[in-house]
């Protein structure tokens, strides 16, 4: 979320200093709005407002009771305010994403979500199993509700960032639940190894809202995408690539879709300056946590950039120190 908001050129002081009101409208800093949708206790919420001081107003919407308030108590802590009163910059709401408005802030430029990771019968209860269940099962929404919720609350040319588990039936849902809107394009998917040699175990989604996917022949190029051998309607004889990665197709029914799709149908979205959904790729690329047994299981050098990169750790400067005090 914080690389899709800085590459389109939101920033502010490095990260880990504590969110300021935003400057006023005369101020040359570049602000933009954020929602996170069933945010839990918060710790997404707060880690993107601490990403941007001075240059974000962010929502929380959490349903569950419990939640809300350990998430209230966490502002207070860490902010100085609960997130009740409308000038503060992270504002809470204890509302079920799949109905709220977005209050005030709305339309938002960001909107983050992490939708529950289990299916309802993968789950096995436990003593405090009431309060589990909410935030591990989706009884209140899953991916495809987070997507629907998103495409509501995105501003056009906004960015939704969403942490789902990494299973087949899984992104046939999400990839489905953007195909039923018009607006919504999935840019790419980052599938998170923790270990190399495991498969993944987290996806992390990353969805454009645009006008009916319209796409910049311009951009595209400069992007790298490459469609030799395909045809519009969705034929393809090649498999599309973005800079030398694997592009997938971003519906879920594409193939089957695609058959039963008349040239007629086709040829009309053409004329209209885009492409058929059942023709759209994304990039899917792999991100590892660590390294395998050879390697000593370290850190991955993607994932020890990221993290540096976000000012989280220091990695160099704990390796310093180790080397000082050998």
């Amino acid at each position: 979320a914080s690389t899709e908001m800085r590459d389109r050129g939101y920033g502010g002081p490095a990260f880990g200093k504590p969110p300021i009101p935003c400057p006023s409208s005369s101020s040359s800093v570049k602000k933009f709005r954020h929602a996170d949708i069933g945010c839990g206790c918060g710790s997404v919420l707060m880690t993107v407002a601490w990403a941007f001081p001075g240059s974000i107003l962010s929502f929380g919407v959490e349903a569950q009771k419990v939640s809300f308030n350990l998430l209230q108590r966490g502002l207070l802590w860490n902010l100085g305010s609960d997130g009740s009163a409308e000038k503060d910059i992270v504002r809470v709401a204890n509302q079920d994403l799949r109905s709220w408005d977005g209050g005030e802030r709305a339309p938002y430029d960001l909107v983050t979500g992490t939708p529950p990771y289990f299916a309802k019968d993968k789950y096995p209860a436990s003593a405090n199993h009431a309060q589990k269940i909410r935030c591990r099962v989706p009884t209140r929404g899953a991916a495809e509700d987070y997507v629907d919720a998103a495409a509501n609350l995105l501003a056009l040319g906004g960015v939704f960032v969403m942490v789902e588990a990494a299973h087949k039936e899984n992104a046939e849902a999400v990839e489905a639940a953007v195909a039923r809107h018009a607006q919504l394009h999935v840019k790419k998917r980052i599938d998170i190894i923790p270990r190399e040699g495991l498969p993944p175990r987290f996806s992390c989604w990353v969805i454009t809202k645009g006008h009916d996917h319209e796409i910049d022949g311009d951009a595209k190029e400069k992007a790298g995408i490459e469609r030799e051998g395909q045809q519009v309607s969705g034929q393809d004889t090649a498999k599309p690539t973005i800079n030398g990665k694997t592009l997938c197709n971003n519906s879920a029914t594409a193939n089957d879709n695609s058959t039963q799709q008349s040239s007629a149908e086709s040829k009309d979205e053409q004329q209209k300056g885009r492409i058929p959904i059942s023709s759209y790729s994304f990039e899917v690329s792999e991100m590892a946590l660590r390294l395998g047994r050879t390697n000593g299981f370290k850190r991955a050098p993607e994932y020890v950039s990221a993290m540096e990169s976000m000012g989280w750790i220091n990695f160099e400067e704990g390796r310093k120190k180790l080397a000082a005090n050998d």
